[in-house]
Order: structure tokens, then C-alpha cells, then sequence
């Protein structure tokens, strides 16, 4: 039989052995938590790198679309200019109030009153 001396020692030997365990336990579940919060840290960060790569996409469509507009607009009034400079052409408002050639309808408004009175 143990003398009491032994069965305390054997006593503290088991308390040091469980607590030790305890304590690998303790920091084992530390390191699991540590790695979930780092991989998930990891995913939240790719996935906001997704998403900024995909804003950064959509910012270069829509930059790339306004570009086009812009440059078709901008064939549409060369086209226009080059039209009105090989074929000039005036506006019914233009004609209407250029001084010449309202002089010269009044004239042959006149001229055909006078023929309309003498025949």
C-alpha cells in the first residue's frame, strides 16, 4: 500500500498532468481559432479584392462607352462640317432676313403687281 506521502505526490503529479493538459488544450484551441480568423480575414480580403476588381471593370466600360459616344458625336459633327462646307447651303431663316435677297423678293413682288394691273 501507497503511504500517504505517495498518494499525495501521485496527486500533484495528476493535477500537473491535467492541468498541463488543459493548458495544450487551451492553446490548441487558440491556434485552431487564430487560423479560422485568419482565413476568414483571407476570404473577406479576396472577396473585397473581387469586388474592387470588378467595380474597377465596370468604371472602365463606362469610361470606355463615354469615349465612344463622344467620339462618334464628334465624327457626326466633322461629317456635318465637311457636308456644309462642300455643299453651302442657307437656312429659310437665313434667307429670309438677309437684306438682299429680301430686297430683291420685294422687287419681284412689285414687278409682278405692276404686270397684274397692266394686263
Amino acid at each position: 500500500m501507497a503511504t500517504w506521502e505517495e498518494e499525495v505526490e501521485g496527486m500533484a503529479i495528476r493535477e500537473q498532468e491535467e492541468g498541463m493538459a488543459a493548458r495544450e488544450e487551451h492553446n490548441l484551441l487558440h491556434t485552431v481559432l487564430i487560423r479560422e480568423a485568419d482565413m476568414a480575414a483571407r476570404e473577406e480580403e479576396e472577396v473585397k479584392e473581387g469586388m474592387a476588381a470588378q467595380e474597377h471593370n465596370l468604371l472602365h466600360t463606362a469610361l470606355i462607352r463615354e469615349a465612344d459616344m463622344a467620339a462618334r458625336e464628334e465624327h457626326k459633327l466633322l461629317h456635318t462640317v465637311l457636308i456644309r462646307h462642300h455643299f453651302p447651303s442657307r437656312s429659310q431663316f437665313e434667307i429670309l432676313f438677309d437684306p438682299l435677297y429680301g430686297l430683291s423678293l420685294y422687287i419681284i413682288f412689285i414687278i409682278y403687281l405692276y404686270y397684274l394691273i397692266i394686263t
